[in-house]
């Protein structure tokens, strides 16, 4: 079975195609749709397609782009549905840090971050990573969180064979590989 890892065909952009692309990916044998949440704005197209589309399998968390001023209710919301229903989800994602555009919110990032892998140990469930200019930051944090039972996937991995062989030292990491690897 082909398992799509990550997907946000829950957007508003594939409100037009949604259902097309769905007919699609179950000809070609896509089995599982992995949908990562990003902030509270999105739980609900999340929810609905996980509801109304038996092969989509939703994550919960906040992506780190969108941690900005009132990320502590965000937080808040995402921390309430994840742990009304742990078992929905297939895991604590997309979580991360971004400093690609902005580096504004770098120390709420860390804090998010750091929160986001706490509750996915409790819970037992695997992490959706996002990382785009701040591995070494990821890093520090990692290195603090991690514990063997840990797990999770660096999604669209663009890192150096330096960045491989340290990610590779928490075991039971994945690394995602996007549309960036067609980027010359």
């Amino acid at each position: 079975m082909i398992i799509d890892t990550h997907s946000h065909l829950y957007a508003e952009e594939f409100d037009l195609d949604r259902a097309e692309v769905l007919s699609r990916a179950t000809q070609t044998g896509v089995g599982a749709i992995l949908l990562p949440n990003i902030d509270v704005e999105s739980i609900a197209a999340l929810e609905n397609l996980a509801d109304t589309t038996e092969n989509c399998i939703p994550m919960m968390g906040l992506h780190p782009t969108y941690v900005k001023a009132n990320w502590q209710q965000e937080l808040a919301t995402i921390e309430k549905q994840l742990f009304a229903s742990p078992t929905r989800y297939c895991a604590v994602g997309e979580i991360g840090l971004d400093l690609y555009w902005d580096d504004t919110f770098l120390e709420a990032q860390k804090e998010v971050f750091r929160i986001q892998v706490q509750w996915a140990k409790k819970l037992q469930l695997p992490i959706a990573i996002h990382v785009r200019k701040a591995f070494e930051e990821l890093f520090a944090i990692l290195d603090e969180e991690w514990t063997p039972e840990l797990s999770g996937v660096f999604h669209c991995f663009t890192g150096s064979k330096e960045q491989v062989q340290r990610i590779l030292k928490y075991q039971q990491f994945y690394f995602g590989i996007g549309g960036v690897l067609t980027y010359k």
